[in-house]
């Protein structure tokens, strides 16, 4: 299930405005639908850095949340919506649906640690 291995501070340089990152523990594995008509998977891990005094928290509590929004997401996206040159779009849906459950705008940007589509 989804928790937090640990949380690790740092500022953006470009950035007055000091953010964390918050790694998810598990591996997100969701169906995909190629671009054959086939069937495929992917399987990616995925941090956020995400803003705010008790960001870590909210996300903890909210974390079954979180884990439905990545997983509907991910899985609502065609092997070409997933490729590399379209890889910042889905980072900005990602982080949009995100926002949308969480409120306001805590999370920043979203990190994928690895990205395999079998």
């Amino acid at each position: 299930v989804g928790s937090i291995v640990g949380y690790i501070s740092y500022t953006k340089s470009n950035s007055t405005v000091k953010t964390e990152l918050f790694p998810i523990e598990q591996s997100f594995i969701v169906n995909i639908q190629s671009d054959n008509g086939k069937n495929k998977i992917l399987k990616t891990s995925i941090t956020l850095e995400y803003k705010g005094k008790k960001g870590s928290e909210k996300l903890t509590t909210e974390m079954s949340k979180v884990n439905d929004v990545l997983i509907s997401t991910l899985s609502s996206k065609s092997e070409d919506e997933l490729r590399p040159t379209k890889r910042k779009e889905l980072k900005n849906d990602l982080v949009s649906e995100l926002n949308t459950i969480l409120g306001k705008k805590m999370i920043v940007d979203v990190y994928f640690n690895d990205f395999l589509i079998n």
